[in-house]
């Protein structure tokens, strides 16, 4: 027995390798600060990923809206307003409405819609000679930020026969 308690005395006084208790605190700490890094990294993406997706809402939905608006002032017969936050727009079928307040709202006969743009001002322009009746050649809405484009203009080019219908119903 004495030869087998020898063997296991080797055995137990040999080193193995292994990390310390200060090695593995170093090493604890140091993966800490590198996944908080990652972590506020991917924070600051998806951060300015929301900001960059809102902004290209708000553009498409400009985009939009400057079609239509410029498509329906182009149909219409005339562009009219009673003040400024409501624009009629008559063509020979039906009345298109913009009423413009922080959102762009168009009511026509079968729809409704509503444009996500947040429009700070709105100003329009009249005729000569037809600003009593408030016939509208230009619309320049101020837009809100966060987007780039700081003012969007429309206008109506008038035919002579529609400008002279126009003078007519004076």
């Amino acid at each position: 027995m004495n030869i087998d308690q020898d063997n296991r005395d080797k055995h137990l006084n040999i080193l193995l390798p292994a990390f310390t208790l200060l090695e593995m605190i170093i090493a604890i700490i140091i993966g800490s600060i590198i996944i908080t890094l990652i972590y506020g990294i991917f924070l600051q993406i998806d951060k300015t990923w929301r900001l960059y997706h809102k902004n290209q809402e708000q553009l498409n939905s400009l985009l939009i809206l400057k079609k239509t608006l410029q498509n329906d002032l182009n149909n219409s017969l005339f562009a009219k307003t009673f003040d400024e936050k409501k624009i009629i727009l008559v063509n020979d079928i039906d009345s298109i409405s913009y009423t413009i307040d922080t959102l762009v709202i168009r009511n026509s006969a079968t729809e409704s819609d509503t444009f996500n743009i947040t429009v700070s001002n709105c100003h329009t322009s009249f005729i000569k000679h037809l600003e009593s009746q408030g016939i509208v050649d230009k619309i320049l809405l101020d837009i809100d930020k966060p987007i780039e484009i700081k003012s969007v203009l429309f206008k109506k080019n008038y035919s002579s026969s529609e400008l002279m219908n126009l003078y007519q119903i004076r």
